[in-house]
């Protein structure tokens, strides 16, 4: 219990300390009053590429999770350095999944909201070729800063996950 006229003054905020905090003022014989106050941490995105990839026929999936604080989170995809560029118009069948390439698409974009601020980020490679071998790349940007992680796609990997499925 603070006495009156106090203030509290929240040192070194840190990830944990963000949320809800409830200021109750109690009085004999008065029912409570509260005031409720709200901490939002500024700040970058959080970028977490899985280490595990979904292998479907001749596709491959790449997921990145994005924890951001901001209404303005932007994701893109790399393959070994070269932005892979989503263009306007070309779709697949299923909702919410946008198309990069010509008419026979190689890569699919699909970003899944899981919260108002966490975004799953999810990378397909269409017929999967020697070609797409390399570096992927999740970058997430905001007001705050950009941030990335990047995995490996080997003909080890591959091989592997031709086995499993």
């Amino acid at each position: 219990m603070m006495p009156l006229h106090k203030t509290i003054t929240i040192a070194d905020v840190l990830d944990w300390k963000e949320g809800e905090y409830r200021c109750v003022a109690e009085v004999d014989g008065f029912p409570p009053k509260a005031l409720h106050h709200m901490l939002f941490l500024k700040g970058p995105p959080k970028v977490q590429l899985s280490e595990q990839f979904l292998f479907d026929a001749d596709s491959v999936t790449l997921a990145c999770r994005v924890q951001h604080r901001s209404e303005r989170v932007k994701v893109h995809w790399y393959h070994n350095g070269h932005r892979v560029d989503i263009e306007p118009g070309v779709h697949l069948q299923q909702p919410e999944l946008d198309v990069v390439g010509d008419h026979q698409p190689h890569y699919a974009v699909r970003d899944e909201r899981m919260s108002r601020w966490e975004i799953v980020s999810r990378l397909t490679i269409l017929r999967f070729t020697d070609a797409d071998f390399g570096t992927y790349n999740c970058t997430a940007r905001n007001e705050h800063g950009v941030v990335s992680d990047q995995r490996e796609i080997t003909l080890n990997v591959v091989d592997s996950l031709r086995k499993i499925f």
